[in-house]
């Protein structure tokens, strides 16, 4: 059930079960446990990864070493109407590569994502760290 209020609006979520598993009214089952273990992990998810794994120390890094960040944002439809969602991306200039085919541009070989629903200001911080 938490799989599946993750990917749809509540509602959507129990139409969905219904049509799967033969089960009705599970709107208010598959809100009541998104939201519990959605904050069992709040915690994990809010823990800084660090972005230079693998590479030197900080104190053997250059002093002023890039990163570059990333943000967009868009409405999402919630039960309680829509609400902003913030994406953004994150990677060091050292994860840029490019390929070994001519004018085929690069890609990015690792990056951190941070996403965020609710007010930019939260976001900001987030990403900030």
């Amino acid at each position: 059930m938490v799989f599946l209020g993750q990917f749809e609006v509540c509602k959507q979520a129990g139409e969905l079960a219904h049509s799967l598993l033969g089960l009705s009214n599970l709107t208010s089952q598959i809100y009541r446990l998104t939201n519990h273990y959605g904050a069992a992990i709040a915690q994990d998810l809010d823990q800084t990864p660090d972005l230079f794994a693998g590479q030197p120390t900080p104190s053997g890094r250059a002093a002023g070493a890039v990163v570059y960040a990333q943000a967009d944002g868009a409405m999402l439809l919630t039960d309680e109407g829509y609400k902003g969602v913030k994406l953004g991306r994150i990677f060091p200039a050292t994860a840029l590569k490019e390929s070994v085919v001519d004018k085929r541009g690069g890609h990015i070989e690792s990056s951190l994502f941070v996403v965020h629903l609710g007010l930019s200001t939260d976001f900001s911080r987030r990403l900030e760290t």
